[in-house]
């Protein structure tokens, strides 16, 4: 697989894997009739004030690599959704920051609980295997999004 120097043919496999997991824990269960309906864009922004609470709009855009202005309009459409509300930001930000409401929370575990299932059905090995490189995975999206504004970290 893809060391130091991967390959392009290396970088579009991995590209390949994760976009194929991806689809399979998209794959709509029992759960998507509990949990609001959601779009993939308004599920990354519920996604990082879940993983950050207070989280503010130009934060949320860094993160993700998508303009302020439409997670500004995303974030407001799900404020009138009831899916969450403003607050304090967070780590001395100015603006505003956002938190997830209880129904949201709620319909995130209901989610990760189905993610959580779907992967229990591959062999126990190779979920930790795969367990093992979630960190990097999540520097590598981070890296990516930010070279998407020209500002690739060097952490």
């Amino acid at each position: 697989m893809a060391g130091p120097d991967a390959s392009d043919r290396d970088l579009a496999a991995l590209a390949d894997a994760v976009l194929a997991l991806a689809h399979q824990l998209e794959r709509r269960g029992t759960t998507a009739r509990q949990v609001a309906a959601l779009t993939g864009s308004e599920v990354m922004v519920l996604r990082e004030i879940h993983r950050r609470p207070g989280i503010t709009a130009t934060r949320i855009a860094s993160a993700t690599g998508t303009q302020r202005s439409y997670i500004s309009a995303l974030a407001h459409s799900l404020e009138q959704r009831g899916l969450l509300h403003r607050c304090d930001p967070r780590d001395g930000d100015r603006g505003v920051g956002f938190r997830l409401t209880d129904r949201a929370e709620a319909d995130f575990r209901l989610v990760q609980e189905q993610w959580v299932a779907r992967l229990r059905t591959a062999p126990a090995e190779l979920l930790a295997a795969a367990a093992q490189i979630t960190g990097t995975l999540d520097d590598l999206a981070r890296d990516i999004a930010a070279a998407g504004d020209g500002t690739a970290s060097d952490d």
